[in-house]
């Protein structure tokens, strides 16, 4: 069973099609950290994009990049939604700043996921545990327009939008 399918089904996920969808029809949307997701086939989009550091999810219509998001070259200047879901929890700090400014200065609509309040002991890979309110302006440089928790098998997560 791959990443997807043992993630198909969490609430969080219905969240953030509520926002694609929110944002469609528009021209282009990018998934940051997709591992084997389709949300770059969700919504009515004209262009879809997908960054990964080391997996290509093969989606048709899909333009996808394998590697660096900070040192990607995107094919266009801004993306209508650009979302990130369950990845910058697991940048280490001096990795931040640049990950998190570059989806910001190429999103019109930024949707971000991230575990909330989950203890630092809860997965090894995940350097910024725990994320509360604090946190997350720290991470992201701001406050989000819209927040959501969201509860998956006991565990929190929190939907974003920038």
């Amino acid at each position: 069973m791959n990443y997807w399918d043992k993630r198909k089904d969490l609430n969080y996920y219905k969240e953030v099609m509520r926002l694609i969808d929110f944002f469609s029809p528009a021209e282009s949307i990018l998934d940051v950290g997709c591992a084997d997701t389709p949300i770059s086939t969700w919504g009515m989009f004209e262009r879809r994009y997908t960054v990964d550091l080391r997996t290509d999810p093969k989606l048709a219509g899909v333009e996808s990049y394998v590697g660096d998001f900070t040192t990607w070259v995107p094919p266009e200047p801004k993306f209508s939604v650009v979302t990130c879901l369950q990845t910058i929890e697991h940048l280490k700090d001096e990795e931040l700043q640049p990950f998190t400014s570059a989806l910001l200065d190429m999103s019109e609509n930024l949707i971000v996921s991230l575990p909330w309040k989950w203890p630092r002991s809860a997965t090894k890979t995940h350097y910024q545990d725990p994320i509360d309110w604090n946190k997350l302006v720290y991470i992201m440089g701001h406050e989000p327009k819209e927040f959501k928790v969201v509860e998956d098998n006991k565990l929190e997560r929190i939907v974003t939008l920038y």
